[in-house]
């Protein structure tokens, strides 16, 4: 999980030490969370060409090609 990545990261410690992800929180427990900073949405846009059957000021159309890929993930097939 997320948490458990963090943990791994020394980014939580649990009364001023680094914890194991499978630590048990107790009553009066002081734990600290440094959350890494979020993942860049710098994103560059290609240059391909699209099939746009409508568009106005609030919503476009568009016929993609179905091995398109419409926004990063870590599914995605490497170009």
């Amino acid at each position: 999980s997320s948490l458990s990545r963090i943990i791994k990261a020394e980014g939580v410690t649990l009364n001023d030490k680094v914890p194991k992800p499978s630590a048990k929180l107790k009553r009066g427990d002081d734990v600290i969370i440094h959350l890494p900073p979020p993942p860049s949405s710098d994103v560059e846009g290609e240059d391909i060409p699209l099939s746009i059957l409508f568009e106005d000021d609030q919503v476009a159309l568009v016929n993609k090609q179905p091995d398109l890929v419409v926004h990063p993930a870590p599914t995605a097939p490497p170009e």
